[in-house]
């Protein structure tokens, strides 16, 4: 049910969950669009609010000291960057009218943004760096959707056609195609490719509007979740089913997604 109550469990609500990120500890933040807060979800399963005021648009990702980032439209054209801090402190961090809204940290804490075709490093005072460009769809349009970085300085990105890699030296492979790894399985997808989340395994886990896909090292795609066509939330047993996943963090052994109004835990994963 849609809403806005801080508490546990099932009793808290939201109010079309966006985003989500992690802390190492099993911390889970959630961008409350319809509500226009940052909430916070502790590891035993109770969420509050971290700050407000948002609007409807925005993105987060936290830092390993709790430190969340929320890149936002800022006036009519305008975007940029605040900080909340663990005490819920809100700061003006970066202000970059050509972000994508596409958002993630890199092991060292590090901001990393899609700024038109490009993947940026923001550092700590404000400098960036250009890891890599020329992310454009076949279309002519900015194609970034997701970004995620692994302990070892890669950084993953969900392009139109499926992800990427950017290593340390800025060098970019295909990790994979999608319409080339499912086949005819790719017509009538959903929003593929859209957020990612990364396991310690080197798993990655793609989400469309209504499936989860995972994504093994070796470039190999199954679905994980749900099913095409299938808009209902059904619990229990894997694949199950879900609806308008705009968020996958994973933490603590767990994979979790935003879904319709919802926040769910999904594992252990076979």
């Amino acid at each position: 049910g849609r809403g806005l109550v801080d508490g546990v469990s099932g009793n808290a609500r939201f109010s079309f969950p966006g985003s989500l990120s992690s802390t190492p500890d099993g911390t889970l933040y959630v961008a409350d669009l319809g509500n226009g807060r940052v909430r916070k979800i502790t590891p035993e399963g109770t969420a509050s609010t971290l700050a407000s005021g948002f609007g409807s648009d925005f993105r987060i990702a936290a830092g390993l000291d709790g430190t969340v980032f929320v890149e936002r439209q800022q006036g009519t054209f305008g975007r940029s960057v605040s900080t909340i801090s663990p005490a819920g402190a809100v700061s003006n961090f970066f202000n970059s009218s050509a972000s994508n809204g596409v958002i993630a940290v890199d092991a060292a804490g590090r901001l990393l943004l899609a700024v038109n075709n490009s993947v940026v490093r923001v550092n700590s005072n404000g400098t960036t760096s250009t890891l890599a460009s020329g992310f454009i769809s076949a279309s002519g349009f900015t194609a970034l959707s997701g970004i995620v970085a692994d302990s070892t300085g890669t950084v993953f990105v969900a392009t139109s056609e499926g992800v990427q890699a950017i290593d340390p030296q800025g060098r970019v492979r295909v990790v994979v195609n999608l319409a080339q790894a499912l086949g005819a399985g790719y017509a009538g997808r959903g929003k593929v490719p859209g957020t990612l989340a990364l396991d310690p395994a080197g798993n990655l886990y793609l989400a469309d509007d209504n499936t989860i896909l995972q994504i093994t090292p070796a470039g190999q795609v199954r679905t994980l979740v749900g099913a095409l066509g299938n808009t209902n939330i059904e619990l229990g047993k894997l694949p199950g089913a879900v609806t308008r996943v705009n968020g996958l963090t994973w933490t603590a052994g767990s994979l979790y997604a935003s879904v319709n109004n919802a926040v769910t835990r999904i594992g252990p994963l076979p």
